[in-house]
């Protein structure tokens, strides 16, 4: 019987699929996409190697696809806490703290990104447009939040791309700190630290 269009096989596979890249997120965040093996991914999913290869047909497209998952997931979350900011400053606000906070949920995430991401240099090219793309989108949307805060004179003029880059960078740098333990305030002070230090940058003055 179909359930909201699907049929229950669907329904089961998708769920198996999703148990499969949770585990092998964690497999690869502690042992690094190198060191893992298709069999380490099985034994933590706990289904048979040869089933990893009816959803994947490589070692290389599961890493891939914990990654693109994980990405996606962010940018709607962090475009869904934006929208309800009315501000500049708000969504800026939101765009920060919805990353660290999500890091801090899914840390094994971020341990992949930080630790295997420059490999990508090394995938085919469509691979490589494929993520360079979700950057891009990120990127644009924060952007626009600076073009629209230049129109009311909450932002100073400036390169609203370059600014943008600026804030994800900062972000992303805050994250690691996170990450190696460099940081024992909470999510929240974080949040508003860099925001903080972001947001005296680009305001205009008084």
């Amino acid at each position: 019987m179909p359930i909201l269009g699907r049929t229950k096989k669907e329904v089961v596979s998708e769920f198996r699929c999703l148990e499969i890249l949770e585990a092998a997120r964690g497999v690869f965040a502690r042992k690094g996409f190198n060191n893992a093996t298709m069999d380490d991914v099985a034994e933590a999913a706990g289904v048979a190697k040869g089933t990893l290869y009816l959803y994947f047909p490589s070692k290389r497209e599961i890493f891939l696809e914990t990654f693109r998952q994980g990405a996606v997931a962010l940018q709607e979350e962090v475009r869904s806490k934006m929208d309800e900011e009315a501000d500049a400053a708000g969504k800026i606000l939101a765009f920060v703290r919805t990353r660290l906070e999500y890091a801090e949920r899914n840390r094994d995430f971020f341990r992949i990104y930080y630790t295997e991401f420059n490999n990508m240099l090394t995938h085919p090219a469509p691979v490589r447009q494929e993520f360079q793309d979700l950057y891009d989108r990120q990127a644009n949307v924060l952007a626009e939040v600076l073009r629209e805060g230049m129109r009311r004179k909450q932002v100073r003029k400036m390169d609203p791309l370059a600014a943008a880059g600026i804030v994800y960078d900062a972000t992303r740098g805050w994250i690691a700190q996170r990450l190696l333990g460099w940081s024992q305030s909470s999510v929240e002070d974080d949040a508003n630290f860099v925001f903080d230090v972001i947001w005296r940058g680009i305001a205009c003055s008084k």
